[in-house]
């Protein structure tokens, strides 16, 4: 709690008034709350009805809602449980769930609603993410197996969404929730960095009360002589792919910080934050979407110097390695290959191997976890961490092939409007979903989507891509950007 209060008073001190004000007292006393009841109650299904609680009674106003949701998602520890009816397995909600749908709650009440009768790319590659996982169950023959997958899909993945979807009602608003989300990271950097210098994971308490899927300490994963710090998430990769999204919201938060140092110094902060977590694939999603943003800035010869001064420094890694048995431990450059790089490996393999069986349409995820036995890891089981593979054994090339267009259609819509535009408001927006993005795929490749805070992380980005690009600014011919979205703005409200 004195961590998790330094690093408070700290986003405090460097943000600005029009976001200080999401970092309140009520905030503090809010995450205050639930932590200390995480710490002392031992029942999951208490812990999240009381988080929910806390996040439906204390926001005053429709965008407070959204920044709460947004900043409590990632500051409490993510809790799950299994919901059954008369011994018949329902679903799994977990903390984002049960916050979602408090928020959601909460905003129709407050009549934050709007009309947004428009589908776009992000609306079509939600619904093929549920609807590719779903295809496994159907192939099952159980009904009840189907409405468990689709109902659970529709919870991880479509619920947060459509809250984002249809309650952010401008891009000021949702460049209001990057910036919470800078600071959240902040926070949480702060924390990381104490802990991988104390070899002391402050969040273990909570994690073991619940029974959050998480029996052995977080406290033995080391690397290169220091705790790899899971700060609230579950285990570091998680962590590291939350403040990878946070440099990029601090990035494009420049105008909600007090001054440029202040900025600047935000920057190193989350940086250490990312070294703190020691994510090797998290280290190149990070360079992947510098690489991303400055592109989609039209500062090609920039992108050029990113991209090469990047893999400079691997080489460079990489070449002092065999001198320097930490560094040869950050870079996995041990004499003895990790288990982890050896696992997605095999995985990659036997996964194609049994994919190419059924490479049209995929196959019962059942069947090809039972085929795929002999490559089951430590925990006893076939742990698919690369989504895409997933998507893959699924529902086969057509699944995959019809995702990886529609993130196509998705970049080239970010890519295609110019560079430069007058309204700051859009192009620091731009950067965030371009940078944010990019990383999230990158991602993909090494952890499932429906992992720790993965997929409500990647609604968030989706959701803000389509409010940025739906009612973009256009060009006059009098070179003016002007903002076109369908508002009526009364008494600095805006109204469908």
């Amino acid at each position: 709690m004195v961590l998790f209060s330094i690093g408070f008073v700290g986003a405090r001190c460097v943000l600005s008034k029009d976001i200080k004000k999401y970092f309140g007292l009520g905030l503090y006393l809010s995450v205050a709350g639930i932590l200390a009841a995480g710490c002392v109650l031992h029942n999951a299904v208490l812990f999240m009805v009381f988080a929910g609680a806390v996040m439906l009674i204390t926001a005053s106003s429709r965008i407070e809602v959204l920044c709460r949701l947004t900043i409590l998602v990632v500051m409490i520890p993510n809790v799950s449980q299994g919901i059954t009816i008369g011994g018949l397995y329902v679903t799994t909600i977990s903390t984002p769930v049960v916050l979602s749908f408090a928020a959601l709650i909460a905003c129709y009440v407050r009549r934050g609603a709007q009309q947004q009768r428009n589908l776009t790319a992000e609306d079509a590659l939600v619904f093929l993410l549920m609807l590719c996982f779903g295809i496994g169950a159907v192939r099952a023959g159980s009904f009840t197996g189907v409405q468990r997958t689709f109902f659970t899909m529709a919870l991880e993945l479509g619920l947060p969404y459509f809250v984002y979807r249809r309650f952010v009602h401008n891009r000021t608003e949702f460049a209001h929730i990057v910036a919470v989300l800078a600071g959240s990271a902040l926070i949480l950097s702060f924390v990381a960095i104490c802990e991988a210098k104390l070899h002391w994971s402050i969040y273990d308490i909570i994690y073991t009360n619940q029974f959050a899927g998480v029996f052995n300490s977080r406290n033995v994963k080391l690397r290169a002589g220091f705790l790899r710090a899971p700060a609230s998430f579950s285990d570091s990769t998680a962590f590291a792919i939350f403040e990878i999204i946070g440099i990029f919201a601090v990035i494009s938060s420049r105008r909600f910080f007090r001054t440029g140092l202040l900025w600047s110094g935000s920057i190193a902060l989350a940086v250490l934050g990312l070294i703190a977590a020691q994510s090797r694939g998290a280290n190149l999603g990070l360079l992947f979407g510098l690489f991303l943003i400055v592109l989609v800035r039209r500062r090609y010869v920039l992108a050029g110097a990113v991209a090469g001064g990047g893999a400079a420094i691997v080489a460079l890694l990489l070449a002092i390695a065999p001198f320097n048995p930490t560094i040869a431990s950050f870079m996995g450059a041990e004499k003895h290959v990790g288990t982890d790089q050896d696992y997605r490996q095999t995985l990659l393999r036997r996964g194609l191997q049994v994919g190419m069986e059924h490479p049209i349409l995929g196959d019962d995820i059942t069947r090809v976890t039972v085929q795929m036995a002999d490559i089951k890891q430590g925990d006893g089981i076939v742990d698919f961490v690369n989504s895409y593979l997933s998507i893959f054994l699924n529902s086969g090339l057509v699944g995959l092939g019809l995702f990886i267009a529609l993130v196509i259609v998705i970049v080239t819509k970010i890519f295609r409007f110019e560079g430069k535009s007058v309204d700051k408001t859009f192009t620091k927006s731009q950067m965030f979903v371009m940078g944010a993005l990019g990383s999230e795929l990158l991602a993909l490749t090494f952890t499932p989507v429906i992992y720790e805070r993965n997929a409500f992380l990647l609604m968030i980005t989706l959701a803000g891509c389509r409010n940025v690009f739906l009612n973009r600014p256009s060009k006059e011919k009098s070179g003016i950007k002007i903002d076109r979205s369908p508002y009526l703005v009364t008494n600095g409200e805006r109204f469908a």
